[in-house]
């Protein structure tokens, strides 16, 4: 056992002693064997110093001074012995000492479990040749399945025919590392690299799909052996990657792949979707219009919710999945986080256990509820936007609580089905307590209970059987006191037993096993790929474009232009026959084209149609193009293009004859919100109407967002915003919404264009995401009857600083049918 110890101050050197904080160069060494004497070392530190060893807990356990080495090199060296658990090296002392992890776990016995990844992100975020191979170990030694990574494009391929393999983020190196040491890597790419083309609207995607198609089979000869899977890029729902436009731009690039993956013979799961996170919405069925479920064999998304969230977000998921007739395609999470404060090396002691407690719950979730593959975002240090950090090792490269709780998951579930969830017939239940087994010996400690109490503070549970062990969230022993009672301290532990002790008070009726069983269902046999890849060229001129919908005017809806450009991937010319059809009252109204695109050239095929009898100014509808090839009839995946009508105000208010006004004309329900360099005056400019004028005195950042108080629940039971409005000058125009705790929402597109005319908004309130600065308020779930306060605003993008925005009309759309 471990006792308290108080060093005198002779022997506790202060990091005041260090020339420079002392360096760990092999992480790897940092993960030792429990109750095995280990030495651990640094470099560029001097001694002796004292140093104290803390637990999970914070509380110190040992301590004592580490020795200088005898060749005079600078290292530092302890010698340690360690049951098992998460352990905090400080050498020296007070709150600038440095402070260093341990993982104190036996190492991975037998066959990964594949369930079990991680998003590694060694490509970008570790550059240091021997760091790189310490962390590949170190995922390797944890029995980590899967390891997520990104490469540039243009930094293996920059030219045609043209390889740079290790000259930009080497790349190459670095899967010969995951191939020495048997680690698959998830492989996900950036960029279009020499395939960028031209397009009508500003875009990331490849559009020069003939030549994006042709790096593919070299890429499989080179790493191929290495790949257990591949992704087709990263979060296009999102601004960074998608760039605002909708879900028919994405799929070109993902059809691409999917016929040259296949032409070059690669075998690995190949999958696309890659979402942010969000519910699955507008987007999400524009997938499935476009043909994606046709031409993957998972559908990947993100997460960084809280594990309290996980099983509602995965049933949405599911059933999103069973609507578009593919309940059993395989969910992959390939990004999921809990993240700490960004600024020190090493998270606090109470958001490291906060994020260690999340990101393996979330974990145990997922495997309960079917998904096929998880893994934690991310392993090295990585700091993101203004206050987050992501990371599973600190600054220095030594773990966290984070990476010590997941391995100690991996240990105790890998190859463990979930089988239902423990009953309870007391008041002590925990928040959950999920139950999973594996076929053995009558008697064979084969079954583990994941016990959550979502808390870090202790909470006592009385089990319903006599645990043969119990474990802490990083695998320490756990006392059971009479009455089979355990106290949970880190939100989390584990409770051994043997089938026949466990199966009594198991409940296999729960949401989760139903999300397993769905999970489970087979799928029917993919589509042929097609060496012909249709991509809408968006009319830039007339058309406003946001992840879900193109928006046009009446005016242009009634001569819409649409444009397809038909992409040859093969080496022969194909003949092809392209149908447009109409949705709604048109739906009879098809017009076909038939062209012959060259080989591995591009054609275009144009059509201008009246679609105002076709299209809503509510609903968002799909123009659809679909195709054959004339030589052999086999068919080619459609382009469906959503689009909605912006509708003028009197059109709405007789649409939703309930609307509710709101009386925005009255300014002391508004709130000044402006950045730090700005200024902004609001005046009523008439009866219901609104306005204000902002002024900065710096380019950078700008931005105007003043609040409106809202009546207490005053949005619940409302469906959307309507609003008219206009600026004056250049402006991103967005709308936020904010609860009393602090959650705040936002429309990261802009709702209507700054072009100096009056617009008409029509927002539904499914089009509003959590803010950046709030990614889990509320769980990331928007509670209408919770907001207390709207925001109607921009970022500024004048010429001159000086911008002025005026609503005329905002109203509160209620239940009506549309």
């Amino acid at each position: 056992m471990f006792r308290h110890l108080v060093f005198p101050s002779a022997l506790m050197a202060t990091v005041a002693l260090f020339a420079a904080e002392p360096v760990v160069e092999h992480p790897e060494t940092f993960f030792i064997s429990p109750g095995e004497e280990s030495s651990l070392s640094w470099s560029g530190g001097t001694g002796p110093v004292g140093y104290s060893i803390a637990d999970f807990d914070g509380r110190v356990v040992v301590g004592g001074v580490a020795a200088p080495a005898a060749d005079g090199s600078g290292r530092l060296t302890i010698s340690v012995k360690l049951p098992r658990g998460y352990y905090e090296i400080r050498l020296g002392e007070g709150a600038d000492a440095p402070v260093y992890g341990v993982v104190a776990q036996d190492a991975f016995a037998g066959r990964a479990d594949p369930f079990f990844g991680i998003d590694a992100v060694i490509t970008w975020l570790e550059r240091r040749p021997e760091l790189r191979a310490s962390l590949v170990r170190i995922i390797r030694r944890g029995g980590i399945g899967l390891a997520r990574e990104r490469f540039r494009l243009s930094g293996v391929n920059p030219a045609a025919d043209k390889w740079t393999w290790d000259e930009h983020d080497h790349a190459d190196s670095l899967r010969t590392l995951y191939k020495d040491e048997g680690v698959p890597v998830l492989e996900m790419f950036h960029d279009a690299g020499p395939a960028k083309g031209s397009d009508p609207v500003p875009s990331r995607y490849p559009r020069d799909l003939a030549t994006f198609s042709q790096p593919w089979a070299v890429l499989h000869a080179r790493w191929g052996d290495t790949w257990g899977g591949i992704e087709a890029w990263n979060e296009p729902d999102g601004p960074a990657y998608g760039g605002g436009l909708p879900a028919d731009q994405y799929l070109p690039l993902v059809k691409t792949m999917r016929w040259s993956l296949q032409q070059a013979g690669a075998a690995s799961p190949f999958g696309g979707g890659v979402l942010i996170g969000s519910d699955p919405g507008d987007y999400h069925t524009n997938l499935v219009r476009n043909g994606l479920l046709d031409c993957v064999d998972f559908v990947s998304f993100h997460d960084y919710r809280r594990a309290a969230d996980m099983q509602g977000l995965v049933a949405l998921y599911r059933q999103w999945m069973r609507e578009s007739g593919r309940e059993g395609m395989p969910l992959w999470l390939t990004e999921v986080g809990y993240p700490w404060s960004k600024g020190p090396g090493r998270p606090p002691l109470a958001e490291d256990q906060r994020s260690a407690m999340e990101i393996t719950m979330k974990g145990v979730e997922a495997r309960s509820c079917g998904i096929a593959r998880f893994m934690p975002f991310c392993l090295p240090f990585y700091e993101e936007g203004g206050v987050k950090n992501f990371a599973m090792l600190g600054r220095e490269v030594t773990p966290l609580r984070s990476m010590a709780a997941y391995l100690q998951s991996i240990r105790a579930l890998a190859h463990r089905p979930y089988v239902g969830d423990l009953r309870f017939s007391s008041g002590s239940a925990p928040a959950r307590a999920r139950v999973f087994s594996r076929p053995g010996p009558t008697g064979d400690e084969a079954s583990v209970v994941v016990l959550f109490t979502d808390t870090l503070r202790p909470t006592r549970v009385a089990l319903p059987f006599s645990p043969s062990r119990a474990e802490t969230i990083d695998g320490r022993p756990l006392a059971v006191d009479e009455g089979d009672i355990v106290t949970i301290s880190g939100g989390l532990a584990y409770a051994w037993g043997a089938p026949d002790a466990v199966a009594a008070h198991v409940d296999a009726q729960t949401e989760a096993f139903v999300l397993t069983t769905a999970s489970r269902v087979a799928l029917p046999g993919p589509l042929a790929a097609s060496p012909v890849v249709l991509w809408h060229r968006v009319d830039a001129d007339h058309v406003q474009y946001s992840p879900t919908r193109y928006l046009i005017t009446a005016e242009n809806a009634a001569s819409l232009s649409l444009t397809i450009r038909a992409a040859n991937l093969s080496i022969l010319p194909q003949r092809v026959r392209l149908t447009l059809s109409l949705p709604g009252e048109a739906t009879g109204m098809s017009q076909a084209r038939s062209v012959t695109v060259p080989a591995q050239g591009m054609a275009d095929v144009a059509w201008t149609v009246d679609a105002r009898r076709a299209l809503d100014i509510v609903r968002t509808l799909p123009l659809v193009v679909s195709g054959v090839t004339e030589d052999d009839g086999l068919p080619i995946s459609p382009v469906a293009a959503p689009f909605r009508i912006e509708g003028t105000l009197e059109q709405f208010t007789s649409r939703f004859p309930g609307h509710v006004a709101l009386p925005i004309d009255r300014i002391a329900r508004w709130t000044k919100n402006v950045t730090h360099h700005g200024a902004m005056e609001m005046t009523s400019s008439g009866p219901g109407a609104w306005r204000f004028d902002a002024r900065f005195k710096e380019r950078g950042e700008r931005w105007a967002y003043p609040k409106y108080r809202l009546d207490p629940g005053q949005l619940a039971g409302t469906k959307a915003l309507v609003l008219r409005l206009r600026a004056k000058e250049n402006a991103e125009l967005r709308l936020m919404m904010f609860s009393a705790s602090g959650g705040g929402y936002w429309t990261s597109i802009p709702v209507a264009p700054a072009d100096g005319g009056w617009h008409v908004a029509y927002v539904p309130f499914a089009d509003f995401e959590p803010l950046p600065s709030h990614p889990d308020a509320e769980g990331g779930k928007l509670d209408l009857s919770r907001i207390t306060s709207l925001a109607v605003g921009f970022h500024d993008r004048s010429p001159d600083n000086n911008n002025t925005l005026e609503v005329s009309d905002l109203l509160l759309i209620k239940d009506a049918q549309p």
